[in-house]
């Protein structure tokens, strides 16, 4: 046999070993597990495909609407200027657009007018207050209240962080959510305890943003370093407050009012240092302790002291800083926060 033959021969050999060996059981089940990858990858393909499509048909449509919204926000607000330009007559027929909208007045207990209601026939519900503010009714916002950022409210207490015993509660910072919040209220409660201490570097500035914050007469301390370089620029440490603690507001350099209610006794060594845009504070008569170091990097400050020169004797040596103080019979000692 020659080589060709030979050839010929092992080809046919070998064809017929993988006829044999496909129509096997061992050549159907691999023939079998090669289909049902194929099909898997196909039907993979397919809900890719499909995800990707309801995805960019989600965001298209989100983006669509939010286009309408700044539209119809836009459309309300015009509609506003014209109510008031016209002598504020005629607000329905100003608001609704022209039948545009479909307007309802909102009054409060007393009948007096507090804004009104408009919806547009795509269901968007807007409420527009008697200042013309807008905003819009969804299911984040049922009431069609903007998210108070409004230190006159107490800011829900999901924003912060907190630590509790048994009686009270400290707050001790601010959520990921919280810290995009600029300006706060201090909950006085949280689950039915009272909020009576503002934790150590709780709002620090690497902690939140806030440029405003309101202290609920609820807190007895503030802790050490509590504000600690904030952009603040006025602070109430209202009645109820015993004591500032180390460093509380220091390096806050555009804080320019501190108020300090009668109620604190302690205000501890360092507590307003480096708050370089402040150039008066009130101590009142009640302080028994002022600690080293209070006040210094206060350049600009005046310090009004609602005692005597001998009363502060048993205030830190260096309590002052350096800075110029006035104490009482020297003036009139006044102090808003009372």
């Amino acid at each position: 046999m020659n080589k060709k033959e030979r050839k010929n021969k092992n080809s046919f050999v070998n064809s017929k070993s993988n006829k044999q060996f496909l129509t096997s059981k061992s050549g159907i089940t691999l023939i079998a597990l090669i289909l049902t990858i194929i099909i898997l990858l196909i039907l993979a393909m397919v809900s890719i495909s499909y995800i990707m499509r309801e995805n960019i048909i989600k965001h298209a449509e989100t983006a669509v609407d939010q286009y309408q919204i700044e539209a119809e926000k836009e459309a309300i607000e015009l509609a506003y200027e014209e109510y008031v330009m016209d002598g504020l007559n005629d607000k329905n027929a100003k608001l609704n657009m022209d039948g545009q909208a479909e307007v309802t007045e909102n009054k409060d207990a007393d009948g007096n007018n507090n804004g009104w209601t408009v919806t547009f026939p795509n269901l968007h519900v807007y409420y527009v207050d008697s200042n013309g503010n807008i905003s819009e009714k969804n299911n984040n916002n049922p009431e069609g209240n903007e998210p108070s950022d409004n230190p006159e409210e107490e800011t829900p207490a999901k924003y912060f962080t907190w630590e509790t015993t048994e009686t009270e509660a400290t707050v001790t910072g601010l959520t990921d959510e919280g810290k995009a919040l600029s300006e706060i209220s201090i909950p006085s409660t949280y689950n039915g305890k009272p909020v009576t201490r503002i934790g150590e570097y709780a709002f620090e500035i690497k902690n939140s943003i806030i440029t405003k914050v309101t202290i609920p007469n609820s807190i007895k301390i503030i802790g050490m370093g509590a504000f600690n370089s904030c952009k603040i620029t006025e602070i109430i440490i209202p009645n109820g407050v015993t004591t500032i603690d180390y460093s509380a507001f220091a390096f806050c350099d555009l804080l320019k009012n501190v108020e300090i209610s009668e109620s604190v006794t302690t205000i501890n060594d360092g507590a307003f240092g480096s708050c370089s845009s402040l150039e008066e504070i009130y101590l009142p008569e009640n302080i028994t302790f002022v600690g080293n170091g209070t006040f210094t990097g206060c350049d600009k400050l005046t310090i009004y002291v609602n005692k005597t020169k001998e009363e502060t004797s048993s205030w830190a040596f260096d309590w002052n800083s350096g800075r110029k103080v006035v104490y009482k019979g020297d003036e009139e000692i006044s102090n808003s926060a009372g």
